[in-house]
């Protein structure tokens, strides 16, 4: 996947959807705020997200700017700022960007899931969230998806909806190459990978629907996708 903006990561979660569960992208989906999608012949709506900390998101940002630049033109106060590793390579070129100094917990990537999850449930049970039959929510992990992510993920959200009266039932995990569904009324998870050239595919495909539209609210999701094949 490439580095997109918050537009993009919105549009690549519906074209990803629609490659491996259309059924929860139909035609009368529109761009909405809460959700970011909504389907009300249907009644489902899909709010997307993030799951990183601030720490992994200025990573990105880091490697998204300054990758292949020489360190001179790194502002000293950004690299003062960063807590994780910069690596150079002998010609002073910025080459790889990581986020810890150190080792990390192999599951950290389902505890930043669980976090923003936690963050969009207090959104789903707001006054202003348009909620409906399936709720759906989209996560963009910060790491591949590894086997059994899916369950831990399903077991501690089922401990983590104990408080609240609305919660998500449909949540998709996407990892680099793969999304992981969970189906929280049937305690199901189901999992497809993507291969390269779908992936290649996708993130073309986002960069050109970024540009066809403002993507106001209401504007049609199909429609817009439809004139990528008029080119």
């Amino acid at each position: 996947m490439s580095a997109f903006n918050k537009l993009e990561y919105e549009l690549y979660a519906l074209l990803a959807l629609d490659q491996s569960f259309p059924q929860f992208v139909q035609p009368p989906i529109v761009k909405e705020e809460s959700p970011d999608w909504l389907d009300t012949e249907n009644e489902i709506g899909i709010e997307v997200s993030r799951a990183e900390s601030t720490q992994i998101g200025y990573a990105k940002n880091l490697a998204n700017q300054y990758l292949g630049k020489q360190r001179d033109c790194i502002p000293n106060k950004r690299i003062e700022r960063f807590n994780g590793m910069l690596y150079f390579d002998n010609d002073d070129c910025l080459y790889a960007v990581s986020d810890t100094k150190g080792l990390f917990d192999a599951d950290r990537h389902i505890c930043f899931a669980l976090n923003s999850a936690e963050g969009k449930l207090n959104k789903l049970n707001s006054s202003h969230f348009c909620s409906g039959k399936d709720n759906c929510l989209f996560l963009y992990l910060t790491f591949s998806l590894l086997e059994g992510d899916g369950e831990l993920f399903l077991s501690q959200y089922n401990e983590l909806i104990k408080k609240y009266e609305k919660c998500y039932n449909h949540i998709f995990l996407m990892g680099h190459e793969e999304i992981c569904h969970i189906d929280i009324r049937k305690q199901e998870t189901s999992l497809v990978s993507f291969d390269e050239s779908c992936i290649e595919g996708l993130d073309k495909a986002v960069h050109a629907l970024g540009k066809l539209s403002a993507w106001e609210k209401g504007t049609a999701f199909f429609p817009e996708y439809k004139k990528l094949f008029k080119k």
